[in-house]
């Protein structure tokens, strides 16, 4: 059983389904995309309530979206130097 608090990122969304991967050890679960906040999509940071619902954490989907950003940024500069 999951405790409340409990974080996810969501994965992927096809057909109806999404894929959500435990920021706890990394484990996949799937369950219907309808039971996901009407704002969350891929790369979305979820937390589970204590009713077994999803509410999702905009702030730490934000800090992830910009740290994902900046490392894409590096990436780039650095094949750019080597071309």
């Amino acid at each position: 059983m999951l405790s409340s608090g409990a974080r996810f990122t969501v994965d992927r969304v096809e057909s109806g389904i999404a894929a959500l991967i435990s920021d706890a050890d990394g484990s996949t679960r799937t369950v219907p995309a309808g039971e996901l906040p009407e704002a969350a999509g891929e790369g979305s940071v979820l937390v589970l309530d204590h009713a077994g619902g999803y509410h999702l954490d905009e702030e730490e989907t934000e800090r992830r979206r910009e740290r994902a950003k900046s490392r894409l940024g590096r990436l780039r500069d650095r094949s750019r130097r080597f071309r």
